[in-house]
């Protein structure tokens, strides 16, 4: 997909979860996700590399230093075509957060794929930040 908006899919992505009224996408807020005991940089290089490190995943939009990725994820069998940003924010010098959007371009319904992928998501980032 060489032409995706970049302006839809990642500058608008608070809009986009706010107005979701279809069943294929999963959101985990930063509430859900509490606090974080990394600075906001070590916790994007986590969240960086572990996005860069998933299977049938690309990086698409973002940096470290703007506090928010978006990745496209395609499906193994029909190579459906997903999103997922996840935003970094600092609480304090040494306290970070995240939230993770994952959301289908196509299609009303995924059969749950992008829940069970924003938690894996979430779990995965969990165990990176745990191993530093």
């Amino acid at each position: 997909m060489k032409d995706l908006d970049k302006q839809v899919w990642h500058d608008g992505v608070a809009e986009q979860a706010a107005n979701w009224t279809k069943p294929n996408s999963h959101m985990i807020t930063m509430e859900e996700v509490g606090t974080i005991d990394l600075s906001v940089k070590d916790l994007g290089d986590i969240i960086e590399n572990f996005g860069s490190g998933q299977l049938s995943t690309r990086y698409m939009f973002g940096s470290v230093e703007n506090r928010k990725l978006t990745y496209m994820h395609r499906s193994m069998l029909f190579r459906f075509p997903d999103i997922i940003t996840v935003e970094f924010k600092e609480l304090s010098p040494t306290t970070s957060t995240f939230s993770i959007f994952s959301r289908s371009m196509l299609g009303h319904s995924d059969f749950g794929a992008n829940r069970r992928r924003a938690l894996q998501w979430e779990r995965g980032l969990r165990v990176a930040i745990k191993r530093g």
